[in-house]
């Protein structure tokens, strides 16, 4: 697991990588589909030279949804994108990311 910093990621031209949080639907979905869809779409992205904020790779599993989705606000404020993963908008939680980084005019990546 990559451990996340505050400082920004540079490409050794010294030109500053963005990054993005990954949001969409968890709840009601099989693990492996939830992960299979986030790690596919980290890729892609980061193909596109983007710093890839993926919660799936942080939260552990079990932990209570309130938790995590603490866990996953606390990420997306630290994002340049937000980038929205199809069925989001059957999930309350994507749709709280999606209202704060409207708010806080944060530009997103959707399909």
């Amino acid at each position: 697991m990559e451990q996340q910093t505050d400082e920004p990621i540079e490409f050794p031209s010294g030109r500053r990588v963005p990054s993005v949080y990954l949001s969409g639907q968890v709840t009601g979905v099989s693990a492996p589909v939830i992960y299979t869809t986030f790690r596919a779409k980290q890729l892609e992205l980061e193909a596109l030279d983007f710093k890839v904020l993926n919660r799936c790779e942080v939260i552990p599993k079990g932990m209570p949804p309130a938790m995590a989705q603490r866990v996953g606000l606390g990420m997306l404020l630290t994002a340049d994108f937000i980038c929205m993963i199809p069925g989001w908008d059957d999930c309350d939680q994507a749709k709280t990311e999606r209202a704060l980084a409207l708010k806080l005019n944060m530009p997103s990546i959707d399909e």
